[in-house]
């Protein structure tokens, strides 16, 4: 299992949670897509409010797991990111 900085744990849950609630919303815009029901306007704007609130929720979730790998070097396999010598703050 990995072992988390207790200063990462609260940002790798934060990712974990919106990337699982974007699946969520995906998922029910899914099950609304294709349900049999006659008054399809009013679903129309469910659907695209569900993908929109998806797609902001999984950029956010992404913007958290990057901000763990490339900004604080958490990774499944330690020492698998070098720094970089060449650039000036050495990241």
């Amino acid at each position: 299992m990995l072992k988390l900085e207790e200063r990462f744990v609260k940002i790798a849950n934060l990712h974990a949670a919106l990337m699982c609630s974007a699946w969520l919303l995906f998922l029910a815009s899914f099950f609304i897509r294709f349900q049999d029901i006659a008054n399809r306007n009013e679903l129309t704007i469910w659907i695209l409010t569900l993908n929109l609130a998806g797609t902001f929720t999984l950029v956010a979730g992404g913007v958290k797991g990057g901000e763990l790998v490339h900004k604080h070097g958490v990774t499944l396999k330690p020492n698998c990111i070098q720094p970089n010598p060449d650039r000036p703050d050495n990241t």
